[in-house]
C-alpha cells in the first residue's frame, strides 16, 4: 500500500474519534461549567464584530469594556447597561449596528466584570462623574451616548453635567423620573428584591418581569445563573435600597433641562418593570426631545427582543415614530 494513502486513510478514520472528543468535551463542559458557553457566546461576538476588550483602573475604579477604535478621530457610540446588567446585554444588538466607527460597550463600575468595592458609593451621580471621566480618559470624541434603564439616568446626568463630551443622548427606558407603580415597583417598594434568585421561580418571574418574550437557555446554563446570582446578593440588596430612597429614585429629573445636545427617548410599551407613563414625564420636561415608543414585541430589554429595531432607531435621525411590531 502507497504510505501517503495509508496516511490519509488514518486521517479519515480519526475524524470520528475528533467529533467524538469535540462532543465529550461539550458536554463536560454543559454539564460541570455551563457558564464557559455563555463566555464563549461573548467571544464570538465581540470578534464577528471586530471588538477587543479592554481594562484599566481609572482613580481607583476597574473598568472593562469593548472598543472597536478603527476611527478615534470620528464619532463614538458608547453603549451604558442597566441594573443589574453587563456590556454583554448588548451583544444581540451587534449585528444590526453598522461596522464602521467607532464603539464602545461598558462594564460599569460596580457591575459586570468591573466588579465592586465594599463600601463604595455607586449611586447615579457618583457613577455619572466616573462616566465622565472614562470617556475623557479614552479620548471618546463627538459622543453618541447611549444608556439603559440605571444606565439611561447615569447617562443622562452625565450628559447634563459635563456636555461638552456629549453630541446625542439616546435615553432607553431610563429610570430616575416618575410614573404610574407597576405592580413590579409596588413589590421593590414593599422590600421585595426581584433581582436576588433563590430559585427557578425567581429566575422565571424575573425573565417575564423583564421580557415580552424571555428568552431560554439550556436548563443547565440558568441553573448556573441563579447560582451565580446568590454570590452577588448583599451587593444587589443594598443598591436596590439605595434605589428605594425618593432623592436617588428621581435623580434624572433635575438634570433635563440642562441638557443642550439632541436626545432621543425610546420606550417599548409592554415594559413591565419601568413603566411606559415615564415618557409622560420625560415630555413635560423635555418638550424638545424625540419619544419613539415601540408597540409591541418588546419588554424591558429591547436591545435583545428587538434588535434589529432598537439598533435602527440608535441610527436613525430625530424625527419622531411610533413602532408596531
Amino acid at each position: 500500500m502507497d504510505t501517503r494513502d495509508k496516511d490519509w486513510r488514518l486521517g479519515l478514520f480519526g475524524i470520528p474519534a475528533f467529533v467524538v472528543a469535540c462532543a465529550l468535551a461539550l458536554a463536560a463542559v454543559y454539564w460541570f461549567r455551563p457558564l464557559l458557553l455563555l463566555d464563549a457566546y461573548a467571544v464570538w461576538s465581540r470578534a464577528r464584530a471586530g471588538l477587543a476588550v479592554h481594562r484599566a483602573v481609572i482613580d481607583g475604579d476597574r473598568w472593562v469594556w469593548d472598543e472597536r477604535d478603527e476611527d478615534r478621530a470620528g464619532p463614538t457610540l458608547v453603549l451604558v447597561h442597566g441594573f443589574a446588567g453587563s456590556r454583554q446585554d448588548w451583544y444581540a444588538m451587534l449585528p444590526y449596528l453598522p461596522r464602521h466607527g467607532r464603539l464602545v460597550i461598558v462594564d460599569l463600575p460596580g457591575w459586570g466584570a468591573s466588579g465592586h468595592r465594599t463600601h463604595h458609593d455607586y449611586r447615579a451621580r457618583a457613577q455619572a462623574r466616573r462616566l465622565a471621566r472614562f470617556l475623557d480618559t479614552i479620548d471618546a470624541r463627538h459622543v453618541h451616548l447611549v444608556g439603559h434603564s440605571m444606565g439611561g439616568k447615569i447617562s443622562g446626568i452625565a450628559a447634563a453635567r459635563y456636555p461638552g463630551r456629549v453630541d446625542r443622548l439616546t435615553l432607553i427606558a431610563p429610570s430616575g423620573v416618575h410614573f404610574e407603580p407597576n405592580d413590579f415597583v409596588r413589590r421593590v417598594l414593599a422590600g421585595e428584591d426581584p433581582f436576588s434568585l433563590h430559585g427557578r421561580a425567581d429566575y422565571e418571574r424575573l425573565l417575564h418581569d423583564g421580557f415580552e418574550r424571555p428568552p431560554r437557555l439550556p436548563r443547565r446554563v440558568e441553573d448556573a445563573l441563579v447560582a451565580a446570582n446568590r454570590r452577588e446578593h448583599a451587593f444587589l440588596d443594598h443598591m436596590l435600597d439605595v434605589l428605594r430612597r425618593g432623592e436617588h429614585r428621581y435623580a434624572l429629573e433635575p438634570a433635563l433641562s440642562h441638557l443642550k445636545m439632541s436626545v432621543h427617548v425610546v420606550w417599548c410599551r409592554p415594559d413591565r418593570i419601568l413603566d411606559v407613563s415615564s415618557v409622560a414625564t420625560l415630555r413635560r420636561l423635555l418638550p424638545t426631545a424625540r419619544y419613539d415608543i415601540i408597540e409591541a414585541g418588546c419588554g424591558h430589554m429591547p436591545m435583545m427582543e428587538v434588535p434589529d429595531t432598537l439598533a435602527a432607531l440608535i441610527e436613525s435621525a430625530p424625527i419622531e415614530t411610533v413602532v408596531a411590531r
